[in-house]
């Protein structure tokens, strides 16, 4: 939520020099807590409502499977095959695909 606008700006600055378009594809929540605090699922809710169907559905809660299969050279799927973070990851991927 911090960077959203700074990335937003970012973007815009860049595809102006580029001349180019960038079309967004939504935005994922990521690094939720499990035990989600009021004051973020607030704001969660908030930008959903802001945002639409701009937010996609699938979210990433914050897990250290990502970082040490990181450090085991191994994607997430492979470390942890199971994982309630490879099961997150491929549910993002499918809405991405489905959304381009």
């Amino acid at each position: 939520m911090i960077g959203l606008p700074l990335l937003e700006h970012w973007l815009e600055e860049f595809t102006d020099d580029a001349g180019m378009t960038i079309k967004s594809v939504g935005l994922v929540f990521s690094m939720v807590r499990g035990n989600v605090p009021r004051r973020m699922a607030e704001v969660m809710e908030d930008l959903r409502n802001e945002r639409g169907s701009e937010v996609f559905s699938a979210l990433l809660s914050e897990s250290i499977d990502v970082s040490t299969s990181v450090e085991e050279h191994l994607p997430v799927f492979r470390y942890k095959p199971n994982s309630k973070t490879a099961a997150q990851i491929e549910n993002i991927t499918k809405e991405f695909l489905a959304r381009t």
